[in-house]
């Protein structure tokens, strides 16, 4: 991942962006105006849960994965759980694209609102250009592309 160079602080503001996707721009916003102040817990806990995550989890997941070279999760879980059955880790990539699925189906759908309101375009023409956009980014430059702004001042 973006030859794990990215420092902390470069990381943790790629985990927060990642956290802001569409649901949060659009989702949370229209909740904040149907709703008003209680719904105030959505913009405290988010990023408090995702701060917790780090601090807990991500610091043991660093010191495991300097020592042992691991990427994924599926790595970690690999030699203690994914291993013994074999085919755990199939099911597990599997799962995780089903998931990546549901989850940028989201994304999409929020990126062809917002560019066909902005642009006056249609819907489809908006969700194909948000598409290309933001598969080719990664697919050309590998990770580094999404983090080389904050990357390169760290």
């Amino acid at each position: 991942m973006a030859g794990r160079n990215l420092g902390f602080w470069t990381f943790t503001i790629l985990i927060v962006a990642s956290i802001c996707s569409g649901m949060t721009i659009l989702g949370v916003a229209g909740l904040g105006y149907a709703t008003g102040w209680p719904s105030i817990w959505e913009q405290i806990f988010v990023p408090l849960s995702a701060a917790v995550c780090i601090l807990f989890f991500g610091t043991k997941l660093h010191a495991v994965a300097s020592k042992t070279g691991y990427v994924t999760v599926q790595d970690y879980f690999r030699p203690q759980v994914l291993q013994p059955e074999g085919h755990s880790e199939g099911t597990s990539a599997i799962i995780g694209v089903l998931i990546s699925i549901i989850y940028l189906v989201g994304q999409y759908v929020a990126i062809s609102m917002v560019l066909s309101w902005l642009f006056k375009i249609p819907y489809l023409w908006a969700l194909l250009i948000g598409a290309f956009i933001s598969q080719a980014t990664p697919y050309w430059g590998g990770y580094t592309p999404s983090a080389w702004p904050l990357w390169s001042r760290e």
